[in-house]
């Protein structure tokens, strides 16, 4: 296509070059697709031929294709040797140096040696991958597998760089990096407990939206909440085991039943809501008397590598935050219709009595 619109403007090789200040020797080579134009050119380029950029691209991508589908015909031929692999695809990157795709196959080749023989490659790594990075779209999904190949290899001072261009992506998360990068390195506890960590942040962030169906008029609907926390409540036992004392699972049990206590009371199930806030007090007094220090543990199969550390300050959170949706009129409506009981006051100062005299 270069080709042809160069000579529907009556160019020679040596005008376009001329023009764009390369060697006709280099116009050549991109016509016959054996290497392209730095990506500086191509506005240069498409105000000489008159065409748009877009176009451009669409050429630029036709040809990449193009060069893609042989290098893959010539991978196959060569799939077991390692060695002749990355020799293909490095004849495959100098005849296209602007086409990400080929470096992240290097990328990819280089990871799939194995950790210390990586490691030898890691500077070049980087520079491809940077590459990337900077030429690639959104819409090419090696990017992101290209980061995660050099975070599995990278060294532990510079492998936040890495993750952080993973924020907030679609494919790979930086959370399924950072597994991947255990896994890779055979770092066998490490990744055992990242992936019990990552489980149980999972399963409580969906407990925040307690399986809650919302109402399209108020956008809150007091019985799918109550059936909603009855079911994490459900979950949360099953997976904890109620003999043993230093529970974990505490901190979330306290904040189910609120919310179960508040869909109650705005279901008009109040001796349930009563039930439900009572024992969300009880577990609240009951972690005021563990000492600051006490390793919790969640004490489930599924579970069993992680604890939590009873600390004075995420005590105090979770008693005035409880103490609070208790007290607070907006947020809290459900419990407009009983909080000037007796009952409700004298359960709710047990509360406040727990709390620093500012509150």
């Amino acid at each position: 296509m270069l080709k042809q619109f160069r000579k529907e403007k009556n160019y020679t090789q040596e005008d376009v070059a001329s023009n764009l200040g390369v060697t006709y020797q280099a116009v050549s080579r991109w016509e016959n697709g054996l290497s392209y134009p730095d990506i500086e050119l191509l506005p240069s380029i498409a105000a000489l031929f008159g065409v748009s950029l877009d176009k451009l691209f669409e050429i630029d991508k036709e040809s990449e294709a193009s060069k893609i589908e042989k290098y893959h015909s010539e991978d196959k031929e060569i799939e077991e040797n390692i060695d002749e692999q990355i020799k293909l695809v490095k004849k495959f990157i100098s005849e296209t140096p602007n086409c990400c795709y080929f470096k992240f196959r290097l990328i990819n080749l280089y990871h799939s040696m194995g950790l210390e023989k990586a490691r030898k490659k890691l500077e070049e790594m980087r520079s491809l991958c940077l590459f990337i990075v900077d030429h690639s779209t959104d819409m090419d999904w090696y990017r992101d597998y290209a980061i995660s190949r050099v975070i599995d290899v990278e060294n532990e001072d510079r492998v936040n760089e890495w993750y952080s261009l993973l924020d907030n992506r679609s494919r790979i998360t930086s959370v399924e990096a950072e597994r991947g990068r255990y896994y890779y390195r055979g770092e066998v506890e490490s990744f055992n407990i990242i992936m019990q960590s990552h489980f149980y942040t999972t399963l409580t962030e969906t407990f925040t939206h307690d399986f809650c169906k919302l109402d399209a008029k108020s956008f809150k609907n007091a019985q799918s909440r109550v059936d909603g926390q009855k079911t994490i409540l459900k979950i949360i036992d099953a997976l904890r085991d109620p003999k043993k004392d230093n529970d974990a699972w505490i901190f979330d049990r306290i904040f189910a039943l609120l919310r179960l206590s508040a869909g109650c009371f705005g279901s008009g199930y109040v001796e349930d809501g009563y039930a439900a806030l009572k024992e969300s007090i009880v577990l609240c007094l009951k972690l005021c008397e563990i000492p600051v220090g006490t390793e919790l543990y969640y004490n489930s199969p599924a579970l069993d590598l992680l604890t939590k550390k009873v600390e004075k300050n995420s005590v105090l959170r979770a008693i005035n935050n409880t103490y609070l949706s208790y007290t607070n009129p907006e947020g809290g409506e459900w419990f407009n219709d009983v909080r000037k009981e007796e009952k409700y006051q004298s359960l709710v100062s047990k509360l406040k009595a727990l709390l620093p005299n500012k509150v």
